[in-house]
């Protein structure tokens, strides 16, 4: 019986400077690290993924899948992964391991536990509606420039507690829970 050994991938092989957590382009990810992410892998950390442009496919544990613009894309660490990325794709590619959630293990559980990662469950692609869609992309862009800032005051609390917002928002588009804003107008 022949075997196969999947290699495991952690967020270092993606960056050096970058161990527990990454906010990055898709674009850049695939300009870098294109060979990584197409050939089979055991990601060692949890993926969130949306998608802007391009179509695609992927293949999480034998399940092959495939993304359009606007998809939201959630893989659980572990995952026997290969993502074959059009070559119009964009987007952002959001990446923790546990450790991210070092200041509070709670959190680990918490994580664990959302749909969107649970193992038990078929993996997560969903095709937002627009205002969750507007939404998921306005947290990606503050959370990249916060990892991005050179403020270091709080950063990890700040990057852990917005990562747990876009969470919320992605778990609840996942199960269709539609939550409206009641706007004020000063009156």
């Amino acid at each position: 019986m022949k075997t196969h050994n999947i290699p495991d991938l952690h967020i270092g092989n993606l960056r050096q400077d970058a161990s527990d957590f990454l906010i990055i382009p898709i674009e850049e990810l695939l300009k870098h690290f294109r060979y990584y992410l197409q050939n089979p892998h055991r990601p060692s950390y949890h993926q969130l993924l949306l998608i802007q442009d391009g179509t695609g496919e992927f293949q999480i544990n034998s399940v092959k899948f495939s993304y359009t613009p606007e998809t939201l894309i959630a893989v659980s660490k572990g995952q026997e992964t290969t993502f074959s990325f059009g070559s119009e794709t964009g987007g952002y590619a959001l990446l923790f391991s546990d450790d991210f959630f070092y200041l509070d293990p709670e959190n680990i559980s918490w994580v664990n536990n959302l749909s969107l990662f649970n193992n038990s469950a078929e993996t997560y692609t969903k095709v937002p509606s627009e205002r969750e869609y507007m939404e998921l992309l306005l947290w990606l862009r503050r959370i990249g420039n916060e990892f991005l800032s050179r403020e270091n005051v709080s950063k990890d609390e700040i990057l852990i507690n917005m990562v747990r917002n876009i969470l919320t928002e992605s778990e609840r588009a996942y199960k269709g829970i539609y939550r409206s804003r009641a706007i004020s107008n000063g009156s």
